[in-house]
């Protein structure tokens, strides 16, 4: 909303940007919270880019790595971006690393509307929590950079070395509608997220995640 206090920052407003497959037909106005009192003209853009570059300095160390334990392996993970929807995530970017290794994996997870995740996807390295060092992986303090985008019913991610000039190192992507992953709705809004959500609740108090955005930008379509 670019600083305009008139403009709610939920809903399907101009705040907000609509997936390259939803109805042409939004419902604006729909989830639009009390900062907006007339229904919006437009949603913010259509299909959308978000390109970062970035280092992580830090992950946590401590807690379970035990997938049974019931919190789910936290140990050493972050999200560093995500597509949020309203109450659901069509895309969550993660790192890892495990403490005995030097190198980190990037995946990816697709969550279902209304539902659970689906599996998860590896672009550098592993998901897995056993996972040895990953050749292929990136590690601490290393500069590198995602393009988190949406065309149609696709998301795709790339992972580039160094800056958003760098050679490619990785990419992947799914098709919603081929998923039925359910977002293809008149009432649904989206926006980015960027930096460093940790998924670790078993480490110590003191123990935390540290990153370091140098470049971000993100584009999208007229609605």
């Amino acid at each position: 909303r670019a600083g305009n206090g008139d403009v709610s920052t939920q809903g399907v407003n101009e705040n907000n940007w609509a997936l390259g497959y939803q109805p042409n037909n939004l419902d604006l106005g729909s989830g639009v919270g009390n900062a907006q009192e007339e229904t919006p003209d437009d949603v913010g853009g259509r299909n959308g880019a978000l390109r970062v570059t970035m280092r992580i300095n830090r992950v946590t160390t401590t807690g379970t790595t035990e997938s049974n334990s019931g919190f789910d392996a936290q140990i050493g993970r972050t999200i560093i971006g995500q597509i949020h929807a309203d109450d659901d995530e069509p895309l969550r970017l993660y790192y890892r690393k495990l403490p005995q290794n030097d190198n980190g994996s990037i995946y990816l997870t697709h969550e279902i509307r209304g539902d659970g995740d689906l599996d998860d996807v590896a672009i550098l390295g592993s998901a897995r929590e056993d996972i040895s060092n990953p050749a292929d992986g990136i590690a601490l303090g290393e500069l590198f950079s995602y393009e988190i985008i949406n065309e149609g019913s696709i998301i795709e991610v790339i992972i580039r070395e160094g800056d958003l000039n760098g050679s490619i190192l990785a990419r992947s992507s799914f098709n919603m509608d081929n998923l039925e992953s359910g977002y293809d709705r008149e009432d649904e809004w989206m926006y980015f997220k960027a930096g460093a959500y940790t998924q670790n609740t078993t480490g110590d108090d003191d123990d935390f995640d540290e990153v370091a955005i140098y470049a971000i930008e993100n584009t999208h379509d007229n609605p």
